[in-house]
């Protein structure tokens, strides 16, 4: 009788699992990925609406008008290519209030603004 040579390599049943067990992975991982990816987006869009309104109030000390729009020029640390973010200012009469919106309308927080006195909308967003 001959023996057997020991087995050498895997077995596609091994390769299968493996594969199965990195999809799986996969599946659980990228999710969880997404919405940590959507909440830093969030949190540099609070980030970029504070630093405009101290942007604003520092013209406004100096004399200057609110603007109409908002610009780089206006807050060069501001990212205003934020992914997933647009900013805009609403002017009132003597006020002004930012607003950072959503681009495609998928976040869990569309549209969030920074109130010329300092409040916040909607709360639960900051």
């Amino acid at each position: 009788m001959r023996k057997s040579k020991s087995q050498q390599g895997v077995t596609l049943i091994e390769l299968l699992i493996v594969v199965t067990l990195a999809g799986i992975l996969a599946m659980v991982a990228l999710p969880a990925y997404q919405a940590h990816q959507q909440k830093a987006y969030l949190r540099q869009a609070q980030a970029d609406l504070i630093m405009l309104q101290l942007a604003i109030e520092q013209k406004r000390s100096q004399g200057q008008a609110y603007p109409a729009q908002l610009s780089a020029a206006l807050c060069p640390a501001c990212r205003f290519d934020n992914p997933f973010y647009s900013y805009r200012i609403a002017l009132g009469s003597g006020t002004y209030n930012l607003w950072a919106e959503s681009k495609d309308g998928a976040q869990e927080c569309d549209a969030i603004a920074l109130l010329h006195n300092g409040s916040t909308i909607p709360s639960e967003c900051w």
